[in-house]
């Protein structure tokens, strides 16, 4: 109980010093006890965040707080441009109705070793209307207070105007088609008033709907009447990686695929997981995965999302040594889609290994091992995980629109396509 105490305490602690007043218009937590956040269109808890304006569709935003009291959660909606700055528009602008709401849909969890509360709230609600398309995201905040801020979460509303054909191919550079994926994709823009597809068109392709990764600033091949044509164009080309990494940990009672043990020491349950493997030289091998999503699950539970347990999960990766010039992550939904110090690997020199530990809930989860080199922003997904055309992933294609006499970026075209859809 003391123990519990203590980390109480520290969640406390570390929760009052990570507030911050300058919003991140990324996926990003600010306080250390808000967990497991998600987001997702409603009713399907693995789709992408993306509605179509005008439309009945909803998003759902869930996440639990750790600890036995209840706070007071309001969220608001912000408009961003293209490239995840705040937009030029006033909040009446792009809704219809009241911008700032309550969340009032929260649960305590019951029978779990650790506690906490869950929230979650569908939007938007009824009396709310977005009316402009473009990149958002959901700024949660506490007690009232746009300074206190929770959390921040990326997602799109799209108009369905100009239709997108796509296909994954194999790179058009020699040099990478083994291990390389190319997007070719056409764009049909006959719907809208067009002067220069070159300036007014702006698509954003993102692997598996991660934006740390995505790629932009594309020059189409050809422009044809008002079809805008991306093919054999090297800049729409990404490592096909890997298939994720996963482990169950739906049943606590069990040891399924990839754990290697699960013990209880209070007033914990932890799961150590087997050692991975560097996979930068091993041939392709086909396992179904989640393309990097995780999905909440507690087996025997009534609901999950306020009956499954927190654990703490240990991934190790050995190394003879450390690595010079960069760090490892574990990465995926399971780390907020970010890198950061919470989910960075720690080398240790006595077992010559990268180890980690995170605190997740129950489920189903897929991870990879991303490397962040100190000369480049741009993470890595293949220095461990390796790379192969073979590999099955999901692209997503955003078609942004800023007209010479338009005041924001809206967004006309949005589909999904699958490496393995031929």
């Amino acid at each position: 109980m003391k123990t519990f105490l203590i980390f109480l305490s520290f969640i406390y602690f570390t929760s009052v010093l990570s507030q911050e007043t300058e919003i991140c218009y990324t996926d990003y937590i600010y306080k250390d006890s808000i967990m497991t956040v998600q987001i997702y269109r409603e009713g399907w808890d693995l789709s992408y965040p993306a509605i179509k304006l005008n439309s009945d569709e909803k998003l759902t935003l869930s996440f639990d707080c750790i600890g036995n009291e209840t706070n007071d959660y309001y969220y608001k909606l912000i408009h961003c441009t293209y490239d995840w700055k705040p937009s030029d528009l006033m909040t009446m602008e792009y809704i219809n109705g009241i911008s700032e709401n309550p969340i009032t849909n929260y649960n305590f969890s019951f029978n779990t070793v650790v506690n906490y509360t869950h929230y979650e709230v569908n939007f938007p609600e009824n009396g709310v209307e977005i009316t402009k398309s473009g990149n958002y995201i959901i700024l949660v905040y506490q007690d009232n207070d746009e300074k206190n801020i929770v959390l921040t979460k990326q997602f799109i509303v799209f108009e369905p105007l100009a239709p997108i054909t796509a296909q994954i191919n194999k790179s058009s550079d020699i040099n990478l088609i083994k291990s390389h994926q190319e997007v070719d994709f056409t764009i049909s823009a006959n719907s809208i008033p067009l002067n220069d597809a070159y300036t007014e068109i702006k698509p954003v392709i993102l692997q598996n709907g991660f934006w740390n990764t995505a790629i932009n600033n594309l020059t189409p091949n050809m422009v044809k009447d008002k079809e805008i044509i991306y093919q054999f164009n090297s800049d729409c080309i990404f490592a096909g990686g890997s298939e994720f990494r996963n482990f169950d940990a739906k049943d606590l009672k069990y040891q399924s695929q990839n754990i290697r043990e699960i013990i209880f020491e209070t007033p914990y349950y932890h799961i150590k997981l087997y050692n991975d493997d560097d996979r930068r030289f091993k041939i392709y091998k086909q396992n179904d995965d989640l393309n990097g999503k995780y999905l909440v699950k507690a087996n025997s539970r009534a609901n999950s999302q306020t009956e499954a347990d927190y654990i703490n999960v240990y991934f190790t990766l050995p190394m003879p040594t450390p690595i010079q010039k960069g760090s490892l992550y574990i990465f995926g939904q399971l780390s907020n889609n970010q890198l950061s110090e919470k989910n960075k690997m720690i080398y240790n020199y006595n077992t010559h290994s990268y180890q980690l530990r995170l605190m997740l809930k129950q489920g189903y989860y897929n991870y990879q091992y991303i490397l962040l080199n100190d000369d480049n922003p741009k993470p890595d997904n293949t220095f461990i995980e390796g790379s192969h055309l073979e590999t099955e992933n999901d692209y997503l294609i955003i078609v942004y629109y800023h007209a010479f006499s338009s005041s924001y970026d809206r967004i006309i075209g949005y589909t999904v396509v699958n490496s393995f859809n031929k």
